[in-house]
């Protein structure tokens, strides 16, 4: 999230050189959540423990329904400051 909420503060004030720059932290913030959320998922299932999974994949739910709309937001705004769309 921190990596999100700094490419956000480029997206908004920074250079406009360097807007390709944060739509990339944009998209690489997106990619490592994802990935992240793919780890969890594939491990939850080998744990006997059914009540700590649902814990880990509510966590994972809760930080993408976080991360993706600021990943989207970081995009959206370089691209339009970029003039990159």
């Amino acid at each position: 999230m921190q990596a999100l909420e700094l490419a956000l503060v480029v997206a908004q004030a920074g250079n406009v050189n360097s807007m390709s720059d944060a739509a990339v932290a944009g998209l690489m913030a997106r990619a490592a959540v994802e990935g992240a959320g793919l780890n969890v998922r594939v491990n939850v299932a080998s744990l006997a423990d059914a009540a700590q999974a649902r814990a880990l994949l509510d966590e994972l739910a809760t930080l993408r329904s976080r991360a993706m709309p600021l990943a989207d937001q970081v995009i959206a705004l370089a691209e339009q400051r970029g003039r990159l769309s």
